[in-house]
């Protein structure tokens, strides 16, 4: 008959304490980690008010949580610039702001804001619209239509004559502002200056700082104009919705 043997039969004294041994760790790793748990719960703690301690834990998680949320001050939802800027939550929720200032463009004299960078290079024919003429433009921004009145911001970039049945422009503009809580932000303008209509309407693309990630429109209506030189002064009226 074959006989049965047991594996115990086989392991030495050492082996077998040595698995005792780890039954005993493995026992006792389990019992932490089941206080740990405890612990974390508020159910169960070394400290003699372990409630107390799980609220402040839970209370600090949360101060975290909350100032990893909420925006920077300069997203407040009632901002002001003097007469010309406001931000406030429309009823959308959303964070709008509307701005109203003027635009000055000059071609003429010592110290012109925009000037002639390219025209078309066939000169035997000429367009009444200036079609193919493109400028460059640092024109100031100012709260009134007085050039001397305060300085709120500048528009830089390019415009350029795309039309030849019309005066019409193309606009590629970034607006940056250096005033009140609207300092240090910008908002991109592109689209079809009409120059000629009473109002244009033009698509507001994109901006920085306060108006990061903005969209919105820009309605501009010429105030002044010098049809000998092209100097210019216009009203704009802003609307953006942003973070």
């Amino acid at each position: 008959m074959c006989k049965i043997f047991s594996i115990k039969q086989y392991l030495t004294p050492t082996t077998q304490l040595t698995n005792s041994t780890k039954e005993k760790k493995k026992q006792i790793l389990s019992k932490k980690f089941s206080i740990y748990i405890q612990v974390i719960h508020g159910r169960k703690s070394h400290n003699k008010n372990p409630m107390k301690m799980s609220k402040q834990n839970y209370v600090l998680v949360m101060i975290l949580l909350i100032s990893a949320i909420l925006p920077p001050p300069i997203h407040s939802l009632n901002l002001k610039a003097g007469n010309w800027g406001e931000t406030f939550q429309n009823k959308k929720q959303e964070t709008e702001t509307s701005l109203q200032f003027y635009f000055h463009d000059t071609l003429s004299g010592k110290n012109p804001s925009a000037i002639k960078v390219a025209e078309p290079v066939d000169k035997t024919k000429t367009y009444l619209t200036q079609f193919g003429n493109i400028m460059m433009a640092d024109d100031p921004l100012t709260e009134t239509s007085d050039p001397k009145s305060k300085l709120v911001g500048r528009a830089q970039g390019i415009y350029a004559s795309s039309c030849q049945q019309e005066i019409g422009l193309l606009m590629s503009l970034s607006y940056s502002f250096v005033d009140g809580p609207y300092n240090g932000s910008t908002f991109v303008l592109v689209g079809k200056n009409s120059a000629m209509n009473p109002v244009r309407e033009m698509s507001v693309v994109g901006g920085t700082g306060l108006f990061r990630m903005a969209r919105g429109y820009a309605l501009a209506k010429t105030h002044w104009i010098d049809i000998t030189t092209g100097d210019a002064i216009v009203g704009y009226n802003v609307t953006l919705v942003h973070y």
